[in-house]
């Protein structure tokens, strides 16, 4: 730190430089100071303010780190010993040389993503680096025999906003929540018995709460629509057309058709006034199904017995 001359005129040029005329006997004496190198470094995308360089021995270097955008502190790391530490603030105690490095990491995000069907990609919660390009997709349809679920678009908050599709693509910058969003459909189809047709007869998807296609009954010739049954059950007798409303579960339609018993015609019958006239009534169905008869407008002294067989 510079030079000291007993019994002699001298002129301090420099810390290490020292002139002199010697007219005398003269002690030069050299001064030293003992100083310590301080080296910083960084670890991830930061800063640390101070500057490498030689500190006196007992001198305190206060050291910043600051992180870059969307990068946090994480903490200090090296010779850190003796070293008190405030946060983002260390004071190094330049009692040894010392090289100490400021630590960061990428901010992190969370992303939560809900489906009640289907097996989506990024399903649940998943923690994610700042910035990273996400892709959502999961099934467009997800079928169960008579029943299927079909992918109507999401709803979101964060880097998502509502959407429709089954696929979505955004960068996670904050933390983010995806919610798929489904409806549920039904087969609707019809058939028919014999003697007879209905339209259409292709297996059609209608949408919960909705109704059925219209159906057509076409009876073959001689033959009438007797009923419909949806999922077994009667919903309608006779007539030709059939729609289900608000179908809220699979829909089997079923149409029969029959044809009218034919009565056999009755020959011309005489008597004479106050005598009885008889006379047997016969009639067959198409089907074989043994008719039952009745008279319900008949003459007031007139009888009608059904004997069962037609």
């Amino acid at each position: 730190t510079g030079g000291a001359v007993a019994g002699n005129d001298y002129t301090q040029v420099s810390p290490t430089n020292v002139t002199l005329t010697l007219t005398n006997d003269a002690t030069l004496t050299w001064a030293w100071e003992t100083q310590y190198a301080l080296t910083t470094g960084t670890n991830g995308s930061g800063s640390v303010t101070a500057a490498d360089g030689w500190y006196a021995a007992g001198s305190n270097v206060s050291l910043t780190a600051t992180p870059a955008a969307n990068w946090h502190f994480t903490g200090w790391s090296g010779d850190t010993n003796d070293c008190p530490v405030n946060g983002t603030v260390i004071t190094a105690a330049m009692t040894q040389a010392r090289s100490i490095v400021g630590n960061f990491a990428i901010d992190q995000h969370t992303l939560t993503v809900t489906s009640l069907y289907g097996s989506p990609a990024w399903a649940g919660v998943t923690t994610n680096a700042w910035n990273t390009s996400i892709t959502a997709t999961v099934d467009s349809v997800v079928g169960n025999g008579t029943t299927q679920y079909v992918c109507t678009g999401w709803t979101g908050s964060g880097n998502v906003t509502n959407g429709s599709g089954a696929n979505v693509t955004f960068n996670l910058t904050t933390n983010t929540a995806l919610t798929w969003l489904w409806k549920t459909q039904y087969v609707a189809v019809a058939t028919a018995g014999a003697h007879g047709s209905v339209t259409p007869t292709n297996a059609t998807w209608v949408d919960r709460g909705s109704n059925s296609p219209a159906y057509t009954a076409t009876p073959s010739n001689g033959w009438v629509v007797v009923q419909w049954l949806v999922n077994g059950a009667v919903v309608q007798v006779g007539g030709t057309n059939l729609t289900v409303t608000n179908v809220t579960a699979p829909a089997l339609v079923f149409v029969s058709f029959n044809a009218p018993p034919a009565l056999q015609a009755l020959t011309n019958r005489s008597a004479l006034i106050g005598q009885a006239v008889s006379f047997d009534v016969t009639a067959t169905d198409p089907d074989g199904t043994t008719p039952t008869l009745s008279a319900p407008v008949k003459p007031a002294a007139a009888g009608f017995v059904d004997n069962g067989n037609g």
